[in-house]
């Protein structure tokens, strides 16, 4: 994608946010979703006006993070989490959107505290039925999130949910919104990141406070360039 396409997109994608910021009456975070992009085309957004960026690889995430394709914005990681790869992204992400099982929280409360810094997490909540996809099950979240409490590098923001493809997501994104609701005042959650580029209006005004987005600013993904 030429740089100037680039630019024009960003900044309509986030016009459009802030349209529908104003329409559903909360703040509306977006994240650019930057699996395959380059340290260039990162820069480009976020000099642009794109403030979070989150990466789906550990590996990844790291190598362009030594290359400072990330500067000038808050990092997230939003890929699925394994346990032995959690110490590869406390103290380089904001965020971790994808925890859902207490072997990768005591990797991570392990890392945090031997960097005496708190990390901050979202449970990743599984909808629908499709046993490739990680998460957990809503009924256990709060369970996940009481466990959570008890370890003090820690911090729990909030849900994170991906809909079966190919179905209306509205109905999954009420679900994991009521249990947001239902969670929120116990819990302090203040981030619930649903929606991503086919979906993200759905999302938002189902309850989506981030979205992430990745093919809605760049375009589709060459995987070939993916290491």
């Amino acid at each position: 994608m030429l740089e100037s396409e680039l630019i024009d997109r960003t900044g309509k994608l986030l016009e459009k946010i802030d349209a529908l910021s104003r329409e559903v009456g909360r703040e509306i975070t977006l994240l650019a979703a930057t699996k395959t992009r380059n340290k260039e085309e990162i820069q480009t957004v976020i000099s642009h006006g794109v403030r979070f960026v989150g990466e789906n690889k550990a590996d990844e995430l790291c190598r362009k993070f030594s290359e400072n394709a990330y500067e000038g914005a808050e990092l997230h990681f939003i890929g699925t989490l394994q346990s032995n790869k959690a110490k590869m992204l406390v103290g380089k992400v904001a965020l971790i959107h994808s925890l859902c099982t207490e072997s990768a929280a005591l990797a991570i409360e392990k890392a945090a505290s031997s960097l005496s810094l708190t990390q901050d997490v979202l449970i990743e909540i599984h909808v629908g039925t499709e046993e490739t996809k990680s998460g957990l099950p809503l009924e256990e979240a709060e369970n996940f999130a009481s466990f959570l409490g008890t370890l003090p590098h820690i911090r729990l923001r909030g849900l994170m949910c991906v809909p079966p493809v190919g179905e209306d997501p509205a109905p999954y994104f009420d679900e994991v919104y009521r249990k947001y609701e239902a969670m929120k005042e116990a819990f302090s959650l203040d981030i619930l990141s649903m929606g991503m580029s086919s979906d993200f209006e759905t999302a938002i005004r189902h309850g989506a406070t981030m979205v992430r987005v990745g093919t809605g600013i760049f375009g589709p993904r060459d995987y070939s360039k993916s290491h």
